[in-house]
């Protein structure tokens, strides 16, 4: 009985951890400690290639992964205005 070692990216664990933020550091985590290129990071994950050269592009010119702020006018309600309007 032979015993599967490794784990497709197209598995039901990685639909597990289909977190963004997740996402986007395996891509970096694929670019600079496997060495591979967009190209075989598409090819291995699924993501297009475009979306992998954004997440590239996002950590040479941010240096971060996570979620930015957006630019925009602040909300004026808050939270709990909302939730008393919806019980309304």
């Amino acid at each position: 009985m032979e015993i599967e070692t490794t784990i497709s990216f197209q598995s039901e664990l990685f639909e597990l951890f289909g977190d963004r933020i997740f996402q986007r550091t395996l891509i970096l985590w694929l670019t600079y400690v496997k060495k591979l290129n967009p190209c075989k990071i598409s090819g291995e994950t699924g993501f297009n290639r475009q979306r992998v050269s954004d997440v590239l592009n996002k950590w040479k010119h941010e240096g971060t992964v996570e979620d930015l702020p957006r630019p925009g006018r602040p909300r004026e309600t808050t939270a709990e205005i909302e939730e008393a309007i919806i019980d309304k």
